[in-house]
């Protein structure tokens, strides 16, 4: 299992990763970012979103090279 946990990190980045794209994609009015927490802007939305994806992505990476050694 502690081989498996640090892929699916980084593939949780890559999803919100994903899913940032095609909500910045749809024109929306209002943007959730996280439970009820919103936004107007398209920028800061992908900003934070993107931020998180790379909080996990970079957990995951590091959690897969302490593996490793």
């Amino acid at each position: 299992m502690k081989k498996i946990i640090p892929y699916l990190y980084i593939v949780f980045g890559l999803i919100i990763l994903v899913d940032t794209a095609t909500q910045l994609l749809a024109d929306k009015s209002t943007y959730v970012i996280i439970a009820s927490w919103k936004t107007d802007d398209k920028l800061t939305f992908g900003a934070v979103k993107a931020l998180i994806s790379f909080v996990f992505m970079a957990v995951g990476y590091n959690r897969l090279k302490a593996l490793r050694w």
